[in-house]
């Protein structure tokens, strides 16, 4: 009975210890040449800030999504497939994935930064590209809207509706 009571208190105690363990806040790595270590020992496999973004954006007709972002906005062809067509757009991948059925964004699902706003739309002009006319932006002619804090964006959207941006920020 002696020795049934010490394994009870023994194991006892080692569950509230773990329970301890278990239950102790983890403290964030604020060393950064720790940090540096870490990522240096996968390679840096883990750092997202560091890697290449995809775009997606959905098309219900891929032949005109593509004569839409080859022809018009000058995006490389990569490749078609049951799932997607894909282009690129200098070092960005742009997936426009094949959908049955959707409704687009309200909102503006991609966009590009560019250094000179009002020489980039009018050139998508040129190629047939038609910038939204918002009633609150002041330029009616060009659709560029300046924000208050001098940062220029221009708005307009593929044959599927979805809303791209043409962006210039100080």
């Amino acid at each position: 009975m002696l020795r049934r009571r010490s394994t009870v208190r023994f194991i006892s105690i080692i569950f509230l210890l773990v329970g301890r363990l278990v239950a102790a806040p983890v403290k964030p790595v604020q060393d950064q040449a720790l940090q540096d270590r870490i990522a240096a020992a996968d390679g840096g496999l883990h750092m997202l800030a560091s890697s290449k973004i995809v775009g997606f954006v959905p098309t219900k007709d891929s032949w005109k999504a593509r004569g839409f972002y080859e022809g018009k906005l000058g995006f490389q062809f990569v490749s078609d497939d049951m799932f997607a067509l894909v282009m690129r757009a200098g070092e960005n991948m742009i997936r426009i994935a094949k959908a049955k059925d959707f409704t687009p964004a309200p909102y503006t699902v991609l966009g590009w930064e560019v250094s000179n706003i009002e020489a980039m739309v009018a050139w998508l002009q040129k190629r047939g590209v038609a910038f939204e006319k918002y009633p609150w932006v002041p330029d009616k002619e060009t659709g560029i809207w300046t924000a208050p804090s001098g940062d220029k964006v221009a708005w307009f959207k593929d044959p599927d509706g979805n809303v791209l941006s043409v962006s210039q920020h100080k």
